[in-house]
């Protein structure tokens, strides 16, 4: 995981992003604080890009596939941010160095995700009810009903989520035959010590076929952030894609997420990742919290109706129906009202950013990190936002301007390179900054 956060106003769009990737290994989990998610798109125009969660594209590192795009795209220049999305897109499908091989260890992987949610899922059913899953032995009984519903569950939604749009024309049928065994692997490799049932089995394979077809995104996608101007954009923009890499021949994409400064929506933030202290700094409460208040006051609530039949008897059934259903309603309308105090909050922000100057906007990006990452810190849990923090900043005039920059060398011992950069000569060599 990590955290990045994007600030627009009219003057430009400050970008901020951490340097820590977590690896998830048999051991453990293990975690660097030297990864780049902060890059350049152009260097000779006003775009940069942001990568989020995970830092592969099938097995190949984004950092490389950006400097290549880079690279090639040399002084050309775009009317609109949408055209160099749209164009790095397209360099992923045709340029990434993406192989059959390579495709079949991301789909291997993406559906092993998807079977680590199910179990996960599972077994935080089990351990509520306090239900017992035999080790070794075939699911029954209480486990396998349990089991059931998480399928049925994960059905619905894969089929709430609709077939990817990029996906189209590929079956699941299809996907079968080319990867043949590799539904059964993961179900093998990743389920255990759960044994489905063959009628579970057979369902199951069926649903890790659809699910990779679909636009459900599993939890190990990568999220690309362009930010910037296009030669016709006078205010800056921000678009986020996400993707779970390539297989079939085919990219997994999302639909991308479009946000532009205009005249009505004079700046905004858009944080990415862990997000909770850029909600709570611009929303004055954590979102985990207000989801306790409002469940704790419907369930409150809606009490009164089951202690009021408990006193009135049944023969008042009808009218302690109507109460509870009024007193639901009064619950929605209470959680309605606090949304709307937040979103008052968020604008008084909001407006307060519209007039930040560069320095300010840069600096705020970056504490909203820095923020994230001490609140885990001080935690107990895993530390997967830290390390040096990247900030820069972009305007229409001065382009991308680096405000923080770790190098994984001495740029005092290294002059040369910074005086190559323009020429392409580090960048063929994939060492750009």
């Amino acid at each position: 995981m990590t955290a990045e956060v994007a600030i627009l106003n009219k003057l430009g769009v400050a970008l901020a992003a951490d340097s820590t990737v977590t690896i998830t290994t048999s051991n453990g989990d293990k975690t660097y604080n030297t990864t780049n998610k902060l890059f350049t798109l152009s260097k000779y125009h006003p775009v940069g890009m942001m990568i989020w969660n995970a830092t592969d594209f099938n097995t190949v590192p984004f950092e490389l596939i950006i400097k290549e795009f880079r690279e090639s795209l040399g002084r050309d220049s775009k009317n609109h941010l949408g055209d160099y999305a749209d164009l790095f897109i397209r360099h992923l499908r045709a340029r990434a160095h993406v192989g059959k091989a390579e495709q079949l260890v991301n789909f291997r992987s993406l559906l092993g995700d998807y079977c680590r949610s199910l179990r996960r899922d599972f077994f935080g059913v089990c351990r509520e009810l306090q239900i017992d899953v035999p080790i070794g032995a075939t699911l029954s009984g209480d486990a396998r009903n349990v089991f059931n519903e998480i399928l049925d569950s994960f059905e619905e939604k894969v089929i709430s989520e609709g077939k990817n749009k990029n996906l189209r024309g590929v079956s699941a049928r299809q996907l079968s035959s080319a990867y043949s065994g590799v539904a059964d692997d993961a179900i093998t490799r990743v389920l255990n010590p759960i044994r489905p049932t063959l009628a579970q089995k057979g369902q199951l394979i069926s649903l890790l076929h659809q699910a990779a077809l679909s636009n459900l995104l599993t939890d190990n996608f990568t999220g690309l952030v362009f930010a910037g101007y296009g030669n016709k954009q006078y205010y800056p923009s921000i678009i986020e894609h996400r993707t779970d890499g390539m297989f079939a021949n085919r990219l997994k994409l999302s639909n991308r997420r479009t946000a532009e400064v205009v005249r009505e929506n004079p700046a905004m933030m858009a944080p990415f990742a862990r997000r909770e202290a850029a909600n709570l700094f611009m929303e004055g409460v954590d979102h985990s919290y207000q989801d306790e208040i409002d469940n704790s006051i419907h369930d409150l609530l809606v009490g009164m109706a089951d202690v009021s039949a408990k006193y009135f008897g049944a023969s008042n059934a009808r009218k302690i129906d109507r109460f509870r259903s009024r007193l639901r309603q009064l619950a929605a309308n209470h959680a309605l009202a606090l949304r709307s105090l937040r979103y008052k909050e968020v604008k008084r922000v909001l407006d307060a950013v519209e007039f930040l100057d560069k320095s300010e906007m840069a600096l705020l990006a970056e504490n909203l990190v820095s923020l994230t990452a001490l609140k885990q810190k001080i935690s107990l849990e895993t530390e997967t936002v830290g390390g040096p923090i990247d900030v820069a900043f972009i305007s229409k005039n001065d382009g991308f301007i680096w405000i923080k920059r770790k190098h994984y060398f001495d740029g005092k011992l290294n002059p040369f390179f910074f005086d190559k950069y323009l020429t392409g000569t580090n960048a063929r060599m994939g060492r750009g900054p």
